[in-house]
């Protein structure tokens, strides 16, 4: 994807080797949510007049000697790969799946996932920010790694992490259909849940209450009011089986540099569920 992808991408695998010494900790591959590109995560915004910039959020990991990969995906890739679906029939139909609607992301899951294990020798817990975190369930799939070939997803990746993501699609008794074409409703009919839990891959499910009764989760569930993070309600952002974790005056994006997911004061919450053993 050229040089820029490559920086981009190494950019958060290297850390501090004292870091590493003090507080070991497994890779991580972070996985950009809808409409976001790595730099997002890597550089964060830029500072405000009068200002420091605040960390990001592979910043705030780094220095709690986190390895991490960031997925490097480009702004533009999520348009594209969408614009390249609008003449075909199940986006109409809502019968899109993962693999038709969002291939172009899975298959940079698994180039980088595959890459880390090797580089580091060591399963990688993922980390997805909104609509990564049902993406990378759809690369769990069922077990075997991508929903294809003999790679076991046990394998590869040895938890989930979730943040802020919308892991249902509207209710059946609401007028509002799949935003996702179809795709997010395979996830949630074909791994329900903690899906791959038994087989040794830990899940948690993080989301805020940064903002309470917004008109805009009804565009998530399909109803308006309840607590979530300004973009994604609690009651879509939790897994049965997960270990749930409810994050008070916590955003969802990273628009919020100062009080959303990757903020030292949420970070540490999850952090620490996230690498316990499953």
């Amino acid at each position: 994807r050229g040089p820029l992808a490559a920086a981009l991408l190494a950019c958060c695998a290297v850390v501090p080797a004292e870091c590493l010494v003090q507080r070991p900790r497994p890779p991580m591959v972070l996985l950009p949510g809808f409409g976001n590109n790595a730099a997002d995560y890597i550089q964060g915004l830029p500072a405000r007049r009068g200002q420091e910039r605040p960390p990001s959020i592979c910043e705030n990991l780094a220095e709690r000697g986190v390895n991490l990969a960031v997925l490097p995906v480009e702004r533009t890739d999520w348009a594209r790969g969408i614009l390249g679906r609008v003449a075909s029939g199940s986006f109409w139909a809502y019968e899109e799946t993962p693999a038709t609607l969002f291939g172009w992301y899975l298959q940079l899951v698994d180039e980088v996932v595959r890459a880390e294990v090797e580089r580091t020798g060591e399963r990688v817990v993922l980390v997805g920010h909104s609509a990564g975190g049902w993406l990378a369930r759809a690369a769990l799939a069922d077990g075997t790694w991508m929903g294809e070939g003999t790679t076991r997803s046990r394998d590869l990746v040895a938890g989930l992490v979730t943040l802020g993501a919308p892991h249902f699609p509207p209710r059946p008794d609401t007028p509002l259909k799949d935003m996702t074409r179809g795709a997010l409703s395979q996830v949630d009919s074909c791994y329900p849940g903690a899906f791959l839990k038994s087989e040794g891959i830990s899940y948690v499910t993080v989301c805020g209450t940064g903002l309470s009764n917004p008109t805009g989760y009804e565009q998530v569930t399909g109803f308006r009011g309840g607590d979530g993070d300004g973009v994604v309600p609690l009651e879509a952002a939790h897994l049965e089986g997960a270990l749930q974790l409810t994050l008070p005056g916590c955003f969802h994006s990273v628009t919020f540099p100062t009080s959303w997911y990757g903020s030292p004061q949420f970070l540490d919450v999850w952090l620490k569920e996230a690498v316990a053993p499953a």
